[in-house]
């Protein structure tokens, strides 16, 4: 049996180019015309169209497709495989910004749930690099290659602050930012630990959503003690009526940028390790 254009465009719900650029492409063979000079197609063009359409569905590209034509049966299980493994690494990528985006989600909404308190449970243990120390860009050579292999390997990222211990018992409140990546994920994503990389473990703590401004390492000392106190004064004298001891660092996640009163703002999840 024969077919016209028009006739696959109705089978198949394709438009009339669509079947023109395939013949253009190759996959189409029309050779035969009919009475009034119209392109005919056999029912091997048929079946032609919907085995590509299979394949796009798949995800191989035309040029693969046109490989797949050309191919044996052994060099198309092949590109089978390797199309099922770029499948895979697409589906754990998709699966960590879902998982990211979760995270968000709870963290945005834990803005609400918290106000101007501050909750107790156990911190995740991350690994972090630092980037910037007190508003100074680090620029080490093995720093940057760990920044980059944390950036671009890892769809789990955070974006942190790093307070040391030491200068928060002082009241100050210096700027280090790095990125962080979960502890059990860096294995996951390919990532070891070096010279630049530092442990945050698991401790009980006690964390508050903070506002912090965007320029916040350009900030005076006097507002930096502002903030400090708005940040801390209660967490501190919480500690104290408990008997509790800062055990560590305090590291705060950003969650999200706000804007507020046309003032650029973020929120970020502060998270105070206790003994």
């Amino acid at each position: 049996m024969n077919y016209k254009v028009s006739d696959l465009s109705k089978i198949l719900d394709i438009s009339s180019n669509t079947v023109r650029r395939y013949e253009g492409m190759g996959y189409l063979s029309p050779d035969r015309m009919d009475a009034n000079g119209y392109r005919v197609y056999g029912a091997e063009d048929v079946t032609k169209m919907i085995i590509i359409n299979h394949y796009r569905k798949i995800g191989f590209s035309h040029a693969e497709i046109a490989e797949i034509f050309k191919s044996g049966y052994h060099e198309k299980i092949s590109m089978y495989e390797g199309r099922l493994a770029a499948i895979d690494k697409e589906l754990a990528y998709l699966t960590g910004i879902r998982h990211m985006l979760k995270d968000d989600l709870v963290l945005m909404k834990k803005i609400e749930e918290v106000k101007d308190g501050f909750y107790q449970r156990d911190c995740v243990p991350m690994n972090y690099v630092l980037y910037s120390e007190n508003g100074v860009l680090l620029k080490e050579e093995g720093r940057l290659d760990t920044i980059q292999e944390f950036f671009y390997n890892a769809s789990e990222l955070r974006y942190v602050y790093i307070f040391k211990k030491e200068e928060i018992a002082q009241g100050i409140l210096n700027c280090n930012e790095g990125i962080a990546v979960k502890e059990v994920h860096m294995e996951r994503f390919g990532l070891a630990k070096n010279e630049f990389t530092c442990a945050y473990e698991q401790k009980p703590s006690i964390m508050k959503i903070a506002k912090f401004p965007l320029n916040f390492s350009e900030l005076s000392g006097e507002q930096k003690q502002t903030l400090f106190e708005e940040v801390f004064g209660d967490v501190t004298e919480f500690m104290k009526e408990n008997q509790y001891e800062m055990a560590g660092d305090v590291i705060g996640i950003k969650i999200s940028m706000s804007l507020a009163e046309d003032a650029e703002e973020q929120y970020v999840l502060v998270s105070v390790p206790v003994q």
